[in-house]
């Protein structure tokens, strides 16, 4: 019938606060004019509608009247409606008000959201305005969405401690511009490097809004004034870099060091697993392990173009990624083992993937992205440590090897 329904009144309410949330947000944070109140026409029953479901609409008015004495500030508006056919007056709703974003919440809850986690997030955003100076309405509306789509204004998303050290950091941060720490020797309470780096996209956003300025959250950190950690590319046999008698041992370099000098031979090999690398003897071939995805690392490395690229990794869709990902900086990028035929081999040492990543197929061969549809199928990864030492070992010398060339 035409007669919103207590439920259809209640689910149109909730789109309308979400539509307004900003807009109520900003006005009642710092006191500015906006709309509190709700109103909602409730439509009109004809007699024809009434007449074939006359007890459904008694059922509704009877839920109307047993839920708004439940529900401080909400207010129906009545109108008498005769139906002849059936020689019946009743007083039908005609017109729904809801006081006030508090009332609403009361009853309604929308998206969880209590009175007191509304209260919060007014008083958070109030103290995030006034700890950076923003008096402005397009910065203080900035901010709104900054902190909104962050999920740092209500409580229930992020805790009161998170939400202080979110704060302090940025504030420390702008206050001190030049400070050239590291991330781990930050004095704010409650941070350390690894929560700077899960936060740093957070943090780069608000700066943005704060200051005006556009900067990643890829350079946010260093922007910022703290010092960046050195990156480090694991390598054995070393020989090309290290001093002689060390060389065949694990040493850590930068890529800025690893630039400077090309191997005599031929051949570079990345492996992903470090058991697996350390495992094997191939003589001065250098063996980068252990990357992941940052493999990424080798891109300034100038000599890596000249060089013939072999790649063993896990036979997962990460894997196969970390594969893709390299061929694309290196374009003659080798595979080892990387096909369905080691996978059925081995299969019975395979085990679930949590979670399996997006294939680039344009960057994969025949043969790997054979396996990828595979392992995408069956949900499975088979990690490169699991096939027996002696397996890899010679297939990397065939690959190794001038003459298979």
């Amino acid at each position: 019938m035409a007669l919103k329904t207590l439920r259809e009144a209640d689910e149109l309410l909730v789109r309308r606060f979400e539509r307004s949330l900003v807009e109520r947000l900003f006005g009642e944070a710092f006191g500015l004019p906006y709309e509190p109140t709700f109103r909602l026409s409730l439509g009109r029953v004809t007699e024809a509608e009434a007449v074939r479901d006359l007890h459904g609409l008694k059922a509704e008015l009877m839920r109307w009247r047993e839920i708004l004495p439940q529900r401080p500030g909400w207010r129906v508006v009545l109108a008498e409606q005769r139906f002849r056919t059936v020689g019946l007056t009743v007083r039908l709703p005609r017109e729904l008000t809801v006081d006030s974003t508090e009332s609403l919440l009361r009853a309604l809850h929308p998206n969880g959201i209590t009175p007191a986690l509304w209260r919060t997030a007014l008083s958070r955003l109030q103290r995030f305005c006034e700890t950076f100076a923003l008096t402005s309405d397009e910065s203080r509306k900035s901010a709104v969405a900054a902190l909104r789509s962050l999920k740092l204004l209500f409580s229930s998303d992020t805790s009161d401690r998170e939400f202080e050290a979110v704060l302090n950091t940025l504030s420390w941060l702008l206050r001190h511009p030049n400070a050239g720490l590291f991330p781990r020797a930050l004095p704010v309470e409650g941070v350390d490097s690894k929560w700077l780096e899960r936060r740093r996209g957070t943090l780069a956003r608000l700066w943005n809004t704060v200051t005006g300025e556009n900067v990643s959250a890829a350079d946010f950190l260093e922007h910022a004034g703290l010092l960046r950690l050195p990156q480090f590319v694991s390598v054995r046999n070393a020989s090309s870099w290290v001093k002689e008698g060390t060389a065949e041992n694990v040493v850590k370099l930068t890529p800025e060091a690893l630039a400077q000098t090309a191997p005599e031979g031929p051949f570079v090999l990345i492996i992903e697993n470090e058991q697996t690398a350390l495992s094997l003897d191939l003589g001065n071939v250098p063996i980068f392990f252990g990357l992941g995805y940052g493999v990424t690392l080798l891109a300034s490395l100038p000599w890596m173009k000249e060089k013939r690229i072999l790649y063993f990794g896990d036979l997962d869709t990460h894997g196969l990624a970390i594969l893709a990902e390299c061929r694309r900086l290196f374009p003659q990028t080798e595979s080892v083992l990387t096909d369905l035929a080691t996978f059925e081999r081995f299969r019975a040492l395979a085990v679930p993937e949590p979670k399996q990543a997006a294939l680039p197929t344009d960057r994969l061969t025949t043969e790997e992205r054979d396996l990828g549809e595979r392992l995408l199928a069956e949900g499975l990864r088979l990690e490169q440590e699991r096939i027996p030492l002696e397996t890899v070992r010679e297939a990397l010398l065939r690959a190794l090897d001038p003459k298979e060339g």
